[in-house]
């Protein structure tokens, strides 16, 4: 097998997370989150009702007794991480904010030397496999950082314009930004594609989140100016929904005639904007959905970031309820499934996607 060298930040996941002494008072900490949460979580009345709040009180008292009891900030963050994952959503998580202690990537390569050596998949590539497929895989990105994916669509769109069949590898994608994936549409859509639209809820912090996308300049004047009017409506409508429940039509200006059919590959690690892409583009006559059942968290997003007061940790909310859910169309919990579905013996997706393409 060819060597290939690894990758320092790929090593750096291989060493442990070390064990703070703890310095914040963990059962203050604990009371502020149920407080944020229960303020600016959009999908809070929808976990916590009349029906489920028994259950959730016991599941709050039954962590406020551990909680009291933790030594370390650690432990603190474990535990309260374990409490959230109560209400479902893979949009609602805590993070660590001090650095862990590295190890020297040299003394882990020593360590390593006599193993094995894989290549890491790049996170963005197109492949021309034969004359009639291109392979195109899409990691999770960034709106800041969509450029890379918008150059590498853009270098090789007269590829794609005369390729017929497309493979969108989309497995393992976490999500990011809606928008990124607005290069592809004009070669997986086959006309307009509809869906509900979302409300936001407005609090105080939930404005400020907002308030920054609206200073945002990686963003354009046309968002930023909705931003803007947004803003507005929350500030006069505190402890409301902003919006109403609309159908949204997504068209983009241009549809290519190439590829004819499109398959895409899809996984529980395709979540939040990836799954957004994913329900649009099923709409699309000439697109396949491959694999298995995506995460199933995409009813709640719009992700808002606020540091608890102690400073070591940050929680990140949703600000935004889709209108599907009301609708009876919410997919959190069970995801979209596939048209066609690929079982776990199946080590050879991509191969498995062309063979189908060329059959259909």
């Amino acid at each position: 097998m060819r060597i290939i060298l690894l990758v320092t930040a790929a090593l750096v996941l291989l060493v442990q997370t070390p064990v703070f002494a703890q310095s914040c008072n963990c059962s203050e900490q604990f009371d502020w989150l149920q407080q944020k949460l229960a303020l600016n979580y959009a999908g809070y009345r929808d976990k916590v009702t009349e029906d489920t709040r028994p259950d959730f009180e016991r599941h709050t008292a039954s962590y406020q007794e551990k909680i009291a009891a933790s030594s370390t900030d650690t432990a603190c963050y474990r535990l309260m991480s374990a409490w959230v994952k109560w209400l479902r959503d893979g949009h609602l998580y805590l993070g660590y904010k001090d650095t862990p202690r590295v190890e020297n990537p040299d003394s882990i390569r020593r360590r390593f030397a006599d193993r094995e050596r894989i290549a890491l998949p790049l996170p963005f590539s197109i492949k021309q496999p034969d004359a009639v497929t291109l392979v195109l895989r899409v990691a999770p990105i960034r709106y800041d950082k969509r450029q890379v994916l918008d150059s590498l669509i853009k270098a090789n769109r007269r590829l794609l314009e005369r390729t017929p069949n497309l493979i969108i590898d989309c497995r393992g994608n976490r999500g990011g930004s809606d928008m990124t994936f607005a290069e592809l549409r004009p070669y997986v859509y086959s006309g307009t594609a509809r869906g509900l639209s979302r409300k936001v809820y407005s609090t105080r912090d939930n404005i400020e989140m907002y308030v920054l996308l609206q200073k945002n300049k990686r963003y354009s004047r046309s968002q930023r100016r909705s931003y803007g009017r947004l803003v507005k409506m929350m500030k006069k409508h505190e402890g409301s929904f902003i919006g109403n429940c609309e159908i949204r039509k997504n068209r983009p200006e241009k549809i290519s005639p190439y590829p004819k059919k499109v398959a895409i590959l899809i996984d529980r690690g395709c979540a939040g904007s990836c799954e957004e892409f994913i329900y649009y583009a099923r709409q699309s006559s000439r697109v396949t959905l491959i694999g298995q059942n995506t995460a199933g968290v995409m009813d709640y997003g719009n992700v808002h970031y606020i540091d608890f007061p102690c400073g070591k940790f940050t929680v990140g909310y949703p600000t935004a309820r889709s209108c599907r859910v009301d609708a009876g169309q919410g997919i959190d919990g069970t995801g979209i499934p596939p048209a066609v579905r690929i079982d776990d013996d199946k080590t050879d997706w991509v191969a498995f996607a062309k063979a189908y393409l060329e059959q259909k």
